[in-house]
This record gives structure tokens, C-alpha cells and sequence, in this order.
């Protein structure tokens, strides 16, 4: 809980960094928090479309809350990437 404090600190003074939000991101996928996983992986893609790994990890969230059909259109877009 205090990595996902922090990197909202990061975020705060720099909203442009992919990188703090894909930290978060991966905080919050860890504590089994799915939506706001979700929500910073996406503001990952925004910053930078062809993170890989951002779209790995909202495919992993999408699949814990059983939206399979979003994880695998998330798994598609990372295959794209490569």
C-alpha cells in the first residue's frame, strides 16, 4: 500500500511518466485490486501505445475479473506490438 502511495506521489509531480504508472499498475494488480490495475495500465497505453507489458498486465487484470473478452483483445494488441 505505501509502493501505490508513493507512485501516486510520482504521478502527482510528473503525470506524464508511464513508468510510475505502469509501478502502480502492477501494485495494484498484486493486492488483487483489478480496476484501478485496469486504470493505470491504461494510462500507460496512452503515454506510450506500444508498452508491451502494459497491455500483458490490463489482459491479466481483465482476466481476473473474468472479461475475457477484453484480456484477450489486450493480448492481440500486445502480439502487435512485437
Amino acid at each position: 500500500r505505501q509502493a501505490i502511495a508513493d507512485y501516486g506521489e510520482a504521478i502527482r509531480l510528473n503525470p506524464k511518466s508511464a513508468t510510475a504508472y505502469s509501478n502502480r499498475a502492477n501494485a495494484y494488480l498484486a493486492l488483487g485490486d483489478s480496476d484501478n490495475a485496469i486504470a493505470d495500465f491504461g494510462a500507460v497505453l496512452r503515454l506510450d501505445p506500444k508498452q508491451t507489458a502494459a497491455w500483458i498486465g490490463r489482459a491479466n487484470a481483465s482476466r481476473d475479473r473474468k472479461d475475457y473478452d477484453r484480456a484477450i483483445t489486450d493480448l492481440d494488441a500486445s502480439i502487435k506490438q512485437k
